[in-house]
């Protein structure tokens, strides 16, 4: 197995790359305080709130009601499966793993052998990757998916609790990117890692809208227009002593209508400017704010497409707080109290994720090509729908996590090495689990972690 990375070695390139917690960090002051934020004053805040009948969103949808087109065999029905949440670990207290040192993703992309994908996080994930591939061998366990999965999933929780079941030493790296799909989640496993030595097991931790066909993917698109793609589909995007033994089918692309994909993508700009337009006439009662919104918008999405400084100032934050094993720990305690005071409350009916909610499309495509691809690895792949709070599922997006939900149970039953773990419901209103309404911060990060190493479910032993 490959060697744990929970210390930073000086003598290593990562390791010189590390800057201490005190030095570094423009958050780490914020983080400190939130972590000492005092409990009563956090129970007296959601006291005070209205919840209604409203609230109870969870009681609309009951799983079991779900009628699949093809019968479920009971020793592989996942929704029996997942009684193992309920239960694996106790959850009374705030819990995180040791802090872990930061790395200088700056440093580390400046050494980078790759052009961009006009996706800093994911040319950052990309550069990270391979330095710790070149150092340390690759990873037992590879870690994709959304923000959702890069906050989501602790490696060093992870790598801890395996250790508690006989699973040592176990190397764990978190590839999650800000808004990745399973277009671009197959991207990753299937063409940026291949010419790497494959995992052992992947756990893509996300939800429905990475599966959501039906809205335009503003992510892969980017990415689709990038120096970086357009060498990978000449072949020549990776190093040479990388590329000796690949199989040059396995990086050929196979998007559908991918001309019509980039020609439509800045067509999609207008149109994410103007639900961002509308959302902002709903929120706020000035009009200036909203053209500050706007503006903004601009700049964050033009810096995509031009590959300039503006994504960079934009992600600056997270850049700085994402750690050797590619997560990111945020300490921050989602209260629905206080949240919207500074955050828009945006309804499923007006989440441009969700727009046209279907599975028909690029995104199923994506996921059955990178499942045959795991399958011919013989790479176990866990799809883990992580925890979600009933603020943010409301009817809307409830309705598509039940053809979300429908779908996998139905793929994990009839697909050999894929597996299902549906945690989306697990604590609906365990707030300070989460840093916002839909991604967990390091306390439910931990607690996620250590249920999956606990799962019996999930072929573990495909590490020894």
């Amino acid at each position: 197995m490959g060697r744990s990375r929970n210390s930073a070695n000086p003598a290593n390139g990562l390791g010189q790359l590390v800057s201490t917690q005190t030095a570094r960090n423009p958050l780490q002051l914020e983080q400190a305080a939130e972590e000492a934020e005092d409990e009563l004053t956090f129970a007296e805040q959601l006291a005070q709130l209205e919840w209604g009948e409203a609230g109870d969103a969870s009681a609309q949808l009951e799983l079991e009601s779900l009628e699949p087109e093809q019968e479920v065999s009971p020793e592989r029905n996942p929704l029996e499966d997942n009684s193992f949440a309920t239960s694996a670990v106790n959850d009374a207290d705030l819990i995180s793993s040791d802090a872990q040192d930061f790395v200088s993703l700056s440093a580390v992309l400046a050494s980078s052998p790759y052009p961009t994908f006009i996706s800093r996080q994911l040319d950052e994930k990309l550069a990270l990757y391979h330095q710790r591939v070149m150092e340390d061998g690759p990873p037992d366990v590879l870690i994709i998916g959304s923000s959702r999965a890069l906050r989501g999933v602790d490696p060093t929780a992870l790598r801890q609790a395996l250790g508690a079941t006989g699973h040592e030493d176990v190397s764990i790296f978190n590839f999650g990117v800000n808004g990745s799909t399973a277009q671009v989640a197959d991207l990753i496993v299937r063409q940026l890692i291949q010419p790497y030595p494959q995992p052992k097991l992947i756990l893509w931790a996300d939800g429905a809208r990475a599966f959501n066909s039906g809205r335009e993917d503003i992510t892969f698109n980017a990415i689709a227009v990038s120096e970086g793609y357009r060498r990978l589909t000449e072949n020549t995007l990776f190093p040479p002593e990388l590329t000796a033994d690949v199989d040059p089918t396995l990086q050929e692309p196979e998007w559908n209508n991918l001309n019509d994909q980039i020609n439509g993508y800045y067509s999609q700009l207008d149109r994410h400017i103007s639900d961002s337009l509308s959302v902002a006439s709903r929120t706020y009662d000035s009009r200036e704010r909203a053209k500050t919104l706007i503006r903004q918008v601009y700049d964050v999405t033009l810096g995509q497409v031009n590959g300039n400084d503006a994504i960079q100032t934009a992600a600056v934050s997270e850049g700085d707080l994402i750690d050797f094993d590619g997560f990111l720990p945020l300490a921050v305690r989602f209260n629905p109290a206080t949240y919207y005071q500074n955050h828009a409350r945006v309804a499923g009916a007006y989440d441009s994720d969700y727009d046209d909610f279907q599975l028909e499309g690029n995104q199923l495509i994506a996921f059955n090509t990178l499942l045959t691809y795991t399958q011919s690895q013989e790479i176990p792949l866990i799809f883990v729908n992580t925890p979600l709070t009933d603020e943010y599922l409301d009817v809307d997006r409830q309705q598509a996590e039940i053809i979300f939900q429908r779908y996998l149970i139905q793929a994990a039953a009839q697909q050999d090495g894929f597996l299902f773990r549906d945690l989306g419901q697990l604590w609906l209103n365990r707030y300070d689990y989460f840093s916002d309404p839909s991604h967990l911060n390091r306390y439910g990060a931990y607690q996620v972690s250590h249920r999956l190493a606990q799962d019996p479910l999930i072929p573990w032993t495909q590490l020894n």
